[in-house]
């Protein structure tokens, strides 16, 4: 998050009340900074307190309590098409990838509202070049 405010400030990554935001003025809006951010602010971190509480559960999933920071950071299906997630992920496998012992399950919600969700996900996928081909 930190580099994407400092790389693309001026990238317009979302719509709300019939205006459209750079990544700079949705931080603004916020009182934000880059410097702000820590572990501790985003508090997206599951703890006992989650165990068996998904309603505590879905408010970690918000980073820095913000939807908007949700939408446009860990969405697939947002004004960006997802790229943001898509470059975090692509980090993600490739740190992965350099730890030999070492796994992991990745997960993408489907809610179910839309008949459409898998399709798009599944573009998401390969639009973005999130998968791996035999070797």
């Amino acid at each position: 998050i930190k580099s994407k405010l400092r790389k693309e400030p001026d990238e317009v990554v979302i719509f709300r009340d019939g205006t459209y935001l750079t990544l700079k003025e949705v931080f603004e809006s916020l009182d934000l900074t880059g410097y702000d951010l820590n572990v501790d602010l985003l508090d997206v971190h599951a703890d006992k307190s989650t165990f068996h509480r998904f309603d505590k559960f879905n408010l970690k999933y918000n980073p820095c309590g913000q939807s908007r920071l949700r939408e446009i950071f860990l969405k697939q299906d947002n004004l960006i098409q997802g790229r943001f997630l898509a470059e975090l992920t692509k980090q993600v496998f490739s740190d992965l990838a350099a730890s030999k012992y070492q796994m992991a399950e990745y997960r993408i919600s489907i809610y179910g509202r839309k008949q459409s969700e898998w399709d798009q996900l599944a573009s998401w996928i390969v639009n973005n070049e999130l998968y791996r081909s035999e070797e």
